[in-house]
């Protein structure tokens, strides 16, 4: 598989039918940019563009032959400009790049705005190495949660559920349904690339699972949720030692896929990963802007003080991804 499993257009098939297209810069008979994005339309008619449900990372691909990087650079540059302008309509863009594009210098040069984010990244090294490199809290649950429960495949049916009640606790709307997850799952499972894993207990009941897809490089955690009545019994920590275990046996990174959510970053924190950033790059139409700017002054004159997430951000940004 060439490149990240978000772009790929099998996958999308599958998670975002009918909601995804590509710009492309082509010459000379081949492809030297391309850029994949969903498309959807938001509540209010807004259009938003770039990643969507269970495709978290986005950004372009270069296909290029120059070998020193000024000409490089300056090719990238180039074509950002290009493929840019063959994006379709919208009112909000959005795309989390993959860690490997670390130059957005293009997009701020178009007028886009840039947010740093940070997922945890475990690199391949034995079990024993990773488990040592946790901290106390984290080699505590796993061991709890191992006295009691089992970790077997999973359906999507099953993972439902768990996601739904961890999301509803914090807030968050679901972007996806059953369906999407069902299609993802099984897409990947057909391409010997996607593992839904459940911790059960000895009655059959589920404390805890989740959906782990890769690439040629990553297993990532993409899906996530527990019981509430069973938060305490250590079943997250355990499902996701059991995909840190699957990546270390591909000899792949595993990457936690980023959380800006304090609780979230602590428990992801735990498993000993290293801090990895990415980048957020985002544009707003001139009539969305102008909404949003209309909404702070509204709020002004009652006194309120204008969100700087508001102004930044309209609702249902990509934050977690059903993580727990």
């Amino acid at each position: 598989m060439t490149g990240e499993i978000f772009s790929q257009p099998w996958w999308l098939d599958a998670v975002a039918p009918r909601h995804w297209g590509e710009a492309v810069v082509e010459a000379d008979g081949r492809r030297h940019a391309e850029l994949r994005y969903t498309r959807w339309r938001e509540r209010f008619g807004v259009v938003r563009v770039g990643v969507g449900p269970l495709s978290p990372r986005m950004g372009p691909t270069f296909f290029l032959d120059e070998a020193k990087l000024p000409s490089r650079l300056s090719r990238e540059n180039q074509l950002t400009a290009q493929l840019v302008a063959k994006l379709p309509r919208y009112d909000y863009l959005s795309l989390l790049f993959p860690a490997r594009i670390t130059n957005w210098l293009p997009f701020h040069w178009l007028g886009f705005q840039q947010t740093t984010r940070y997922s945890y990244v475990i690199e391949p090294k034995s079990a024993d190495r990773v488990f040592s490199e946790m901290s106390e809290a984290s080699r505590g649950a796993i061991r709890k949660a191992d006295r009691s429960l089992t970790v077997v495949d999973g359906e999507a049916a099953g993972l439902m559920p768990l996601v739904t009640s961890t999301l509803d606790r914090r807030g968050i709307r679901l972007r996806y349904d059953e369906a999407q997850l069902a299609a993802g799952l099984a897409a990947g499972r057909a391409r010997g690339c996607a593992s839904l894993r459940v911790a059960v207990d000895g009655q059959g009941h589920s404390h805890a699972a989740a959906l782990f897809v890769w690439d040629d490089e990553r297993v990532y955690y993409l899906v996530g949720g527990n019981d509430t009545a069973h938060r305490s019994s250590g079943a997250s920590s355990l499902v996701l030692w059991d995909g840190i275990q699957l990546a270390g046996s591909l000899g792949l990174h595993f990457d936690f896929e980023g959380s800006m959510i304090g609780p979230i970053e602590k428990f992801f924190r735990g498993f000993g990963g290293t801090p990895e950033p990415y980048l957020h790059v985002t544009h707003y139409s001139r009539r969305l802007a102008a909404a949003l700017s209309s909404r702070d002054a509204f709020s002004a004159l009652r006194g309120n003080r204008p969100s700087d997430r508001a102004r930044r951000e309209p609702p249902n940004d990509p934050e977690a991804g059903g993580a727990s």
